[in-house]
């Protein structure tokens, strides 16, 4: 589909088979995870491609097929991610998406006086598709959620629904609707970009807590190399796939018992300078003591 005149091929293959097009479900698409800058130009075209470009085409060409037999529908599979203000690690993927929800509200308003209608519809993160490998973003925390994410049969049967009842816009799963519509106008404008990111962006186990200072203050050479240590585990230790097993090795438990062994260590050291002072501090005091008694008895005799 991101090849280039594919658009044109498939509407002239309709028309010399006879096939008059009715309902059109702009539903192919493509995204990516990333920084835009850190992205190759040929993914960047391809997703701009194929979620605009392709996508205009189409409902361009079979649409003015619609308005002159003033009867049909057209959906847009959209994202939820279209009605965010941006989404920081997949921004041109958000912007086709936002781009395809104001294409369809407007086309809605055009197409209406001839009897044809146009709903996009919101999803959120859609089990049992191939769109989440395809695209390299199935590690997404969005997947992860508990009861965020919609089965394929139950998004499709929102969307037909919607487009039979002539709605513009469809949102399926109460979590979007109750963020879209209630908490989203509610909030600053980088809040909403902050979930947005979170929610994007890949699901890792963060170890950094086990290496920290517990003392504060400078760090000694044995904690630098600890938090290395920690470092590497934590790009190590990250989540590919629900059905993968999550292995720890068996040297981090040898580190914390080395990490608490050095902390004891230093507790005893702490504990016996104390009692050294003290015990010094005593001593002293007793020889004061001592000195005093024995010049008092000088005065009295």
């Amino acid at each position: 589909m991101t090849k280039p005149g594919v658009e044109n091929r498939i509407h002239r293959t309709t028309e010399e088979a006879g096939i008059k097009v009715d309902f059109l479900v702009n539903n192919a698409g493509l995204a990516y995870c990333g920084e835009l800058v850190e992205t190759e130009s040929s993914v960047l075209e391809n997703v701009m491609r194929l979620n605009a470009h392709v996508v205009t085409s189409l409902t361009r060409l079979y649409g003015k097929g619609m308005k002159e037999r003033r009867r049909g529908r057209i959906l847009f599979v959209s994202s939820v991610t279209g009605a965010f203000p941006g989404v920081p690690g997949s921004a041109v993927y958000a912007a086709s998406k936002s781009y395809q929800r104001s294409l369809a509200t407007s086309l809605a308003k055009e197409l209406e006086p001839y009897g044809v209608g146009v709903t996009h519809i919101l999803p959120g993160a859609v089990r049992g598709t191939e769109f989440g490998q395809e695209s390299n973003i199935q590690n997404a925390l969005c997947w992860k959620y508990p009861f965020y994410s919609r089965s394929s049969q139950e998004v499709a049967s929102r969307g037909i629904r919607a487009l039979l009842c002539g709605d513009t816009e469809v949102i399926p799963g109460f979590l979007n609707r109750l963020w879209l519509k209630v908490l989203q106008p509610m909030l600053p404008q980088r809040i909403s970009i902050m979930v947005a990111e979170v929610s994007w962006s890949p699901f890792h186990f963060n170890f950094s807590p086990l290496f920290c200072n517990p003392f504060g203050g400078e760090k000694t050479n044995n904690q630098i190399s600890s938090q290395s240590t920690g470092q590497k585990w934590n790009n190590q230790f990250s989540i590919a796939s629900n059905n993968d097993p999550i292995i720890l090795s068996l040297d981090i438990e040898k580190h914390l018992s080395e990490k608490k062994s050095n902390v004891s260590s230093e507790f005893a050291q702490n504990i016996d300078s104390q009692f050294e002072l003290n015990s010094s501090k005593e001593e002293h005091e007793s020889e004061i003591h001592y000195h005093q008694v024995d010049k008092s008895k000088s005065n009295d005799d």
